[in-house]
């Protein structure tokens, strides 16, 4: 890897990466994308992938950067829900990096977009803040503008979106113990039963 700082996220010893590989990649979203410094990393694993962002500044600088990406498109989108993409279609889905700075409802909001759009088994992987020294703790106070919330919160909140929580890790981050948590969640089969007749 080189040394544009990404190796936490895409180096061969990277928990990330690790978690990233159990993934079906072929239909991916990016989630809060920024200017799409991670999408060189994964892009010719996919066959198709969605950058989503609130800012619209951030879009632009994609598309500019990657307009000769015809398996890309682009999503500027209101900070809380997905509500442009169809349902039951992207097999995976992961934000790194940002999350960590969410308020807690945003994130559950999220949580239920990622369980509507995903397809029966399809994956997501979750960067986001472990952060509890304080329930009144904000992006702005926070440490390393880390929101509040936990690996057991996140766990909860997954599992109330109808997302089956498979691997959670916690990580330290900018020289803070277990400040960070990664979570993979999976979007489960619809088992139906079948009634037997016993009469």
């Amino acid at each position: 890897m080189n040394n544009s700082g990404l190796d936490i996220f895409w180096g061969e010893k990277s928990v990330f990466y690790e978690m990233f590989q159990k993934m079906n990649t072929n239909r991916i979203i990016e989630l809060a994308c920024g200017r799409g410094r991670h999408v060189s990393c994964y892009i010719e694993r996919a066959k198709k992938v969605v950058l989503v962002d609130i800012l619209e500044k951030n879009i632009e600088y994609c598309r500019e950067r990657f307009q000769e990406e015809e398996k890309i498109e682009y999503y500027v989108n209101n900070g809380y829900d997905l509500h442009e993409l169809l349902s039951n279609s992207y097999t995976a889905l992961f934000t790194y990096d940002a999350m960590v700075h969410f308020e807690m409802l945003d994130i559950f909001q999220y949580l239920k977009e990622t369980a509507r759009v995903l397809c029966e088994g399809g994956r997501a992987l979750f960067h986001h803040s472990n952060n509890t020294s304080d329930y009144r703790v904000s992006f702005t106070t926070g440490k390393h503008g880390r929101n509040y919330m936990s690996r057991d919160l996140f766990a909860y909140l997954a599992n109330r979106a109808g997302l089956l929580v498979l691997e959670q890790r916690e990580i330290n981050w900018g020289g803070v113990e277990k400040l960070d948590c990664i979570t993979l969640v999976e979007k489960q089969k619809v088992r139906f039963e079948k009634v037997l007749d016993t009469e």
